[in-house]
């Protein structure tokens, strides 16, 4: 049974009901937390494979692109740490670190073949 009070527009129940309405309000409560902390975890653990994921990419990067690159940088050094006399002239050497790097952006598409 629901009293009415006019002026507040308040609708009062009866205290069995009163005690059956907090008992449902808990329970949903309860439950919204429980759906809380299961969305938390899932999205602790969809950031955790986002991070590995993206380590794993940059590896991948390091790998294929950088340290070719790294190897093209050393033949250079070691081209303009030749002697003057050495076999090779440093025309020769230049040519062969300018093939390398030509050779490596084709096949990174970075430049037409």
């Amino acid at each position: 049974m629901e009293i009415r009070i006019q002026e507040y527009e308040y609708y009062l129940l009866p205290a069995a009901d009163l005690e059956k309405e907090i008992e449902r309000l808990n329970k949903n409560l309860q439950d919204e937390r429980s759906q809380h902390m299961y969305t938390l975890a899932e999205f602790n653990n969809y950031r955790r494979h986002i991070e590995r994921r993206g380590i794993r990419l940059f590896m991948e990067v390091k790998d294929e692109t950088i340290l070719p690159l790294w190897d093209i940088l050393n033949d250079l050094e070691n081209t303009m740490n030749l002697p003057v006399n050495g076999g090779h002239s440093l025309m020769e050497s230049m040519q062969i670190v300018h093939q390398k790097l030509l050779a490596y952006l084709v096949s990174q598409r970075i430049m037409p073949a």
